[in-house]
């Protein structure tokens, strides 16, 4: 299984895409993909807010990366528990 994680700048310039790609390859078969991406063309989640005030872009960022990270995991270990029950 090979995980392949991302962050870059959106098509706006600013800060960020995530990108999540996950598949596992068998020579003896196609295998199987997933992949997941979060884009914000403003530059942060919308609930992350800017308070406290001094803490300023850089907080604000870090804590809109950590939680779309977040997202992004668990959506995959989410589609992992479908695919199992099924």
């Amino acid at each position: 299984m090979i995980i392949y994680g991302r962050k870059t700048d959106n098509r706006n310039g600013e800060p960020y895409k995530l990108v999540l790609a996950v598949w596992q390859n068998d020579s003896s078969d196609p295998g199987a993909i997933w992949s997941g991406s979060i884009q914000r063309l403003s530059g942060k989640r919308p609930d992350v807010t800017d308070s406290p005030p001094f803490r300023g872009r850089k907080f604000w960022l870090r804590q809109s990366v950590k939680l779309d990270v977040n997202e992004l995991n668990e959506t995959f270990a989410n589609h992992l528990n479908v695919k199992e029950k099924e």
